[in-house]
């Protein structure tokens, strides 16, 4: 449980930290360790312009299972998604004319850690 609280205090700070630099230059960016117990692997921000929203999803492992993730418009609706196997390497997507708003980065690793970042 401890974890979860850790977990939440850290998104919490990077969602201040996007939210924060809504009028700068430069990107946001985040990555998150999924921690593979079953969950789902989440990752929140807040998108400031009309642009690309650049994905990087790794589930590490040697399986053959697939898995996919999802970038969730605050509706819940899919803006965005991959498929992608533990035995694949590390890869970028770009999804692209992603609007201004709130939005999720969603990935279920099953009992497989992993990473799922964004750049926007």
């Amino acid at each position: 449980m401890r974890g979860l609280k850790v977990a939440a205090a850290v998104g919490a700070v990077v969602s201040a930290v996007v939210l924060g630099s809504a009028g700068t230059a430069s990107a946001a960016s985040s990555t998150v360790s999924c921690p593979g117990r079953n969950v789902t692997c989440v990752n929140s921000f807040y998108h400031s312009s009309l642009s690309l929203v650049n994905v990087k999803a790794d589930i590490y492992g040697s399986g053959t299972t697939s898995y996919r993730w999802e970038l969730h418009r605050a509706d819940g609706s899919i803006a965005c998604y991959g498929d992608l196997k533990p035995s694949d390497a590390s890869r970028n997507w770009n999804c692209n004319s992603i609007p201004v708003g709130q939005f999720e980065l969603r990935m279920y690793t099953g009992t497989n850690t992993g990473v799922l970042g964004y750049t926007a």
